[in-house]
């Protein structure tokens, strides 16, 4: 009888799911490409794709991506993450997108303060997702009607140790065509990133994170951080946006060199990942319930 109860109680705990809509998702979690999956993705894979205007090349590496930067200028690499409906929030939901990567032939001449390493994130069901390439335009699809945000960072050409070496913007000219190639579109919501010792930009592998979390109704905070395991946090930087500024759907990043010899020869894409993140209450209440399972587990068995 004992072994009955146990397995009735252990049937209802191993039930205690979180429902669909609150539960961590993840949405893409790749590490490994190929020439098929890296325009034509199955479930939980990214295709990436590139620009007309100085197209980089691509090449696989024991499985990595490798996405190449003109020297020439311009070149830019987009994917369409979530393309059957775009990412969106619920309140304080967070959206996380993480890269690993390693710069190769990184740039190491001295401090370029210009900011022209640009990371977009935006809605673009409206104006015409990442599906081949070369796509046109400097920087992504068309950009008209397209909505989000992009980060711009000096990372580049020699080291981290510029005082304002980030800063994140809204697009506000979603009439422009132009999807990351004018910062005029854009409207300025943080200036800053302040780096530590000056961090040389390698040939190492760095990991960046996009993290966009709904704080109300028409409000929400953007963190962009760049990292590796020797250095720890290299630059930084944290906006607020609401009101007019506020965005709340997702479903494509857009990368964007000004040129190759101010960032570097290319990325190789070790690990490239999304997902949401439930609000910390939502796992506080169903730890309550499993914890609570498991207490009429133990007193059924104890009968």
């Amino acid at each position: 009888m004992k072994i009955k109860q146990a397995a009735i109680a252990l049937s209802v705990l191993g039930g205690l799911t979180l429902p669909l809509g609150v539960s961590a998702q993840s949405i893409v979690d790749q590490s490994m490409w190929d020439a098929t999956n890296r325009t034509s993705p199955g479930t939980g894979e990214s295709a990436w794709f590139a620009s007309s205007r100085n197209v980089g090349t691509e090449s696989f590496d024991n499985g990595n991506l490798v996405i190449g930067w003109s020297a020439a200028g311009g070149s830019a690499w987009g994917t369409t993450f979530s393309p059957s409906a775009p990412v969106s929030l619920a309140i304080n939901e967070t959206l996380k997108i993480s890269m690993t990567f390693t710069p190769n032939g990184a740039i190491n001449s001295g401090a370029n303060t210009n900011r022209r390493f640009r990371l977009g994130l935006f809605d673009l069901s409206a104006a015409g997702r990442f599906t081949a390439e070369p796509y046109s335009d400097n920087g992504g699809p068309s950009g008209t009607n397209a909505t989000g945000y992009f980060t711009s960072i000096n990372f580049a050409n020699g080291t981290f140790s510029a005082n304002t070496g980030m800063e994140i913007r809204w697009r506000h000219l979603v009439e422009n065509s132009s999807l990351l190639g004018s910062e005029t579109t854009f409207t300025v919501l943080e200036t800053g990133g302040t780096t530590t010792g000056g961090t040389a930009f390698g040939n190492k592998q760095y990991v960046m994170t996009y993290e966009v979390t709904r704080t109300g109704e028409d409000s929400l905070s953007i963190l962009t951080s760049f990292w590796n395991e020797d250095d720890g946090i290299i630059a930084s930087l944290a906006a607020v946006a609401g009101g007019s500024a506020f965005s709340n759907s997702f479903d494509s990043l857009s990368l964007r060199a000004n040129n190759g010899a101010d960032l570097a020869e290319s990325f190789t894409i070790h690990n490239f990942s999304v997902g949401v993140i439930p609000e910390p209450s939502t796992y506080a209440l169903f730890a309550g319930i499993g914890g609570l399972a498991l207490v009429m587990l133990r007193r059924r068995m104890s009968r």
